[in-house]
């Protein structure tokens, strides 16, 4: 008795009904644009980011190594190849999980917006102070021509070893992220088990003289400081209010990016 024809439903059933649909269709466009949206503007800060390292490694100075807590005990070790393979399997596995949630869209989008806004800070300290790098496999004495071009940009960006970036660790963010949205979105022990193995590789980057220790601490401090704010003022919006404007207006950003969202 429930299954009626077309010619017996509702007119105003039908409207709604497909009313519906093309919400859900338009919904469906709207959080892929703002995906794309987002990973533009990494695109555009990523570009930032290669420009900096041009200039952070034409302008590091042939001045001796600062002195180092850390490195001080622990001997150079060469294992730069194996940090750079654990980097890639933490942040390539994490990347799956996150592909097969039906969250995806708004799990990357959120993810690539505080990886933007810690990438935006890295190319400020990098450039704002230039110092000596600690690796071996950087010499002291170096080529201080600054050429910026793509292909310079891609191989900074790509190309391996960069000399120069100093104060801001960007390969510590790296090693953390997999395991801060593994841990808010998906399994909490799991997570833990990622920022273990996140720390660990934080950890080498000291001794195999990737970065100093302040580096280091620096980015750890800041990368999960901006991850929970950025996490508590999406999931609590009453709390914008007491932001200054200039951020007041970027959380707008942020509401529009959030609006429409299914999370169940």
């Amino acid at each position: 008795m429930n299954d009626l024809s077309n010619d017996d439903r509702n007119p105003l059933v039908t409207e709604i009904e497909i009313k519906n649909g093309f919400c859900s269709k338009v919904r469906s466009y709207s959080n892929i644009y703002k995906t794309l949206l987002q990973a533009f503007i990494l695109v555009c800060v990523h570009t930032l980011t290669g420009i900096s390292l041009i200039l952070t490694n034409a302008k590091r100075p042939a001045l001796p190594l600062l002195p180092d807590t850390i490195q001080n005990i622990i001997p150079y070790m060469p294992f730069e190849k194996y940090v750079n393979v654990l980097m890639v399997i933490l942040i390539g596995s994490e990347t799956i999980i996150i592909a097969f949630d039906p969250r995806r869209c708004f799990i990357y989008r959120r993810t690539l917006a505080v990886y933007s806004i810690l990438s935006f800070l890295r190319i400020l300290t990098t450039t704002s102070t230039f110092l000596p790098d600690p690796s071996p496999n950087c010499p002291a004495i170096h080529d201080t021509t600054v050429e910026i071009s793509v292909s310079n940009i891609m191989k900074s960006l790509f190309g391996g070893l960069t000399c120069g970036d100093m104060i801001f660790s960007g390969h510590t963010m790296g090693f953390l992220f997999p395991g801060l949205v593994q841990h808010h979105f998906f399994n909490k022990k799991l997570g833990i088990i990622y920022l273990i193995l996140g720390y660990i590789g934080s950890f080498s980057l000291i001794i195999t003289r990737f970065h100093y220790t302040v580096d280091v601490l620096l980015s750890i401090i800041l990368t999960t400081t901006i991850w929970f704010t950025y996490q508590m003022l999406c999931e609590h919006p009453c709390l914008a209010k007491s932001l200054p404007t200039c951020l007041y207006r970027y959380f707008n950003f942020m509401e529009w990016s959030e609006m429409d969202e299914d999370l169940n």
